[in-house]
């Protein structure tokens, strides 16, 4: 994530009327800026970078239940997340040193996979 376009972000939501969803945005970019300057490592950096991506989900997710939008953009959210959350994963996976990390960070993703095609 580029420092230019969380500055833009915060920009426009200062400059936006004040709702709790644009003030807990705020609030995510202010720390995402802040650890990107202090140069935190690169997980901690991803793991930074879901929770805004969260927080955008819900709020358009709040909007198509109101049908206030269509779902199309509501699953443009979604797959952003979990972009985001793929990220994560992969910058943890890439940071581990033994075998034994990679296999409980494998394992961990498998019993989530079967947890989905269970249901």
């Amino acid at each position: 994530m580029e420092i230019d376009i969380i500055q833009n972000n915060i920009n426009e939501l200062e400059n936006s009327s004040t709702s709790a969803d644009n003030v807990m945005e705020l609030a995510s970019l202010y720390i995402v800026k802040n650890n990107l300057k202090k140069g935190l490592n690169p997980v901690v950096s991803e793991l930074n970078d879901i929770f805004p991506a969260y927080n955008r989900y819900i709020s358009v997710k709040k909007e198509y239940q109101l049908n206030g939008t269509g779902d199309d953009i509501m699953l443009e959210q979604l797959k952003l997340l979990c972009q985001e959350i793929k990220e994560f994963l992969i910058t943890l996976y890439s940071g581990t040193d033994t075998y034994k990390e990679r296999r409980y960070i494998s394992n961990t993703l498998s019993e989530v996979n079967t947890h989905f095609n269970s249901i």
